[in-house]
């Protein structure tokens, strides 16, 4: 049986679930949930929708919110060691992938990843005025 490894790198927690035909990443921290939940645990996650562009984005793990207004750091997510250029409903995984989740802040003044950078602006346009 094909696993798929889920790290959550700021939290520690790990999570192997097993692998089916054209599962995306979503469906893969769903099924870490389930299993966590039936484990007495208390893992969560929270997604939002940013539009077909960006698709689905994780915004919280294990009760750590994306920061906009101070640090401005944000969930990241890393598919084998690459940083995602897609929504987690986006990504398709295959056998034995690895998610990484990491906390990262985004800084104006350097280079940041695509996704980062269209989170935070669709951040600030939901913002109230």
């Amino acid at each position: 049986m094909s696993l798929i490894t889920i790290k959550i790198m700021d939290t520690g927690r790990v999570f192997q679930v097993p692998w089916t035909n054209n599962m995306n990443g979503q469906q893969a921290l769903e099924r870490a949930y389930d299993i966590d939940q039936l484990e007495g645990s208390d893992f969560s996650f929270g997604l939002q929708y940013f539009g077909h562009k960006l698709g689905y984005m994780v915004f919280m793990l294990d009760g750590i919110y994306d920061d906009v207004e101070n640090k401005k750091n944000f969930w990241v997510l890393i598919v084998n060691d690459k940083v995602s250029d897609q929504g987690i409903d986006s990504v398709i995984l295959n056998p034995d992938d690895e998610m990484k989740f990491d906390y990262q802040s985004y800084a104006t003044d350097t280079q940041a990843h695509f996704l980062m950078i269209e989170k935070y602006r669709t951040y600030m346009l939901m913002r109230p005025a």
